[in-house]
């Protein structure tokens, strides 16, 4: 092994002997663990000592044997892919003192099924937990940067706990956690990105903030969502955020969003067999073929009136405009409003001024 300027680098399995027998000469001058230091090595557990304040990039990457680690309050950072593919270690407690937690330092340590934070941490890397096997996640109020991909893939997570100022959920942040029931979301969040809750099965329930603004690409996508019920914050959603999932029965979209087109990302409410219920504003617009393959839609409540220029935009959705009788003032007929043969009577006025479009 080689220690210089206090970093610890070149361990090899003959140093892991002097590592058991005599710790302390081990360890002396020692402030940093380096780059690759204990790379596919033998070891099997490690008590860190007070005093070591980084561990270096890759330190000890594909130590397939490890089975334990002890963190000293003196850490402050663990570097890219610090313990990638350590495969046995199952459990692990972080200490008060620690602040990042870089890229992929945990990725794929396929048995890791506990992890315990402690306020104080501020960043968590991209892919710094993907293809774990964590069941449960709560992320401490202080941490300020999650990274992409930061838990994708933990197939048996069910729950997660965002902290409580967090502004943005990262792309493909949950990405396949198909386990996933319940994530607790503040209302600080103003963005979802894309792939954030991709192909999220079990989760039925999902709570918006009230201050969102932005829902990524194919964000719940192939997702076990039964509703989606969005504020009126949200100014952007992009395709195929609520796509293809097969439990979603009723969407209720924002008074004045848009839809960011970019057709190689997809209609966003396309291929969802089960939807049956949509609630719209008159200031919403869809672009061509956005309800295709949605062929149980029977009830279309819009907030607002029933507007020429919105007939005429649903109307070539694939939305079937036949299954619905309009419900509105029947001087709204001047302005050329398409109606149904058989006309509902005009209902009383609504606080909301909303009309309800029921097969």
């Amino acid at each position: 092994m080689k220690k210089e300027n206090g970093v610890l680098t070149d361990v090899t399995n003959e140093d892991l002997e002097l590592l058991k027998n005599n710790p302390q000469e081990f360890w002396e001058g020692v402030t940093e663990i380096g780059y690759c230091a204990f790379f596919d090595s033998d070891i099997r557990e490690i008590d860190i000592p007070e005093g070591i304040t980084q561990i270096g990039n890759e330190a000890f990457n594909h130590c397939g044997n490890l089975t334990a680690v002890n963190f000293p309050k003196s850490l402050k950072t663990i570097g890219d892919s610090a313990f990638y593919d350590c495969n046995m270690i199952t459990t692990l407690y972080f200490q008060k003192g620690l602040i990042e937690i870089k890229d992929a330092a945990f990725s794929d340590c396929d048995k890791l099924t506990s992890v315990y934070f402690k306020e104080g941490l501020i960043e968590i890397g991209s892919s710094a937990f993907s293809f774990c096997d964590l069941k449960e996640i709560k992320i401490p109020n202080s941490v300020t940067q999650i990274g992409n991909y930061a838990f994708s893939r933990n197939h048996n997570l069910i729950t997660a706990e965002l902290p409580k100022d967090c502004v943005r959920i990262p792309r493909a942040c949950f990405d396949s956690c198909e386990s996933l029931k319940e994530v607790f979301v503040p209302d600080s969040v103003e963005e979802i990105g894309e792939y954030a809750f991709y192909q999220t099965e079990k989760l039925e329930n999902f709570t918006f903030s009230n201050n969102l603004k932005k829902i990524g690409a194919y964000a719940f996508c192939m997702g076990g969502l039964v509703e989606a019920n969005l504020p009126n914050t949200v100014k952007e959603i992009h395709g195929g955020a609520f796509r293809l999932c097969p439990n979603l029965t009723k969407v209720k979209i924002p008074d004045g969003y848009k839809v960011v087109i970019n057709y190689d990302e997809g209609r966003y409410l396309g291929a969802n067999p089960n939807l049956k219920t949509l609630e719209i504003s008159t200031n919403n617009r869809f672009f061509k073929g956005e309800f295709s393959n949605c062929p149980n839609i029977n009830t279309l409540i819009v907030h607002g009136r029933v507007t020429k220029d919105l007939v005429d935009n649903l109307s070539q959705t694939e939305l079937d405009l036949t299954k619905f009788k309009y419900c509105y003032p029947i001087n709204m007929g001047r302005d050329g409003c398409m109606y149904s043969e058989t006309m509902l009577e005009i209902p009383d006025q609504k606080e909301d001024n909303t009309d309800d479009l029921t097969k």
